[in-house]
């Protein structure tokens, strides 16, 4: 995937999953969003959760998919005239 990003699913609407192989070990990222606006994260690293940068990571790669998934939708609709 990207880093040390091994997984990175979406387990519900807008409720993100993903495992890290860090170098001290393989931890767990939860993050609530739609890639515009997130609600609520957590990481099972030993960083507090407002300096991981793990979760960080996880962001901004659901802001690209979401990113991506637009232009996709718009291109589709684009392409249909």
């Amino acid at each position: 995937m990207f880093m040390g990003l091994t997984e990175l699913k979406e387990a519900a609407p807008d409720q993100w999953e993903a495992c890290y192989e860090g170098r001290y070990g393989r931890y767990t990222i939860f993050v609530n969003g739609d890639g515009k606006t997130f609600t609520g994260q957590a990481c099972t690293c030993p960083c507090p959760d407002d300096e991981c940068k793990h979760i960080e990571l996880v962001k901004a790669i659901i802001t690209f998919k979401n990113e991506e998934k637009q232009n996709k939708t718009l291109c589709s609709r684009l392409l249909s005239y």
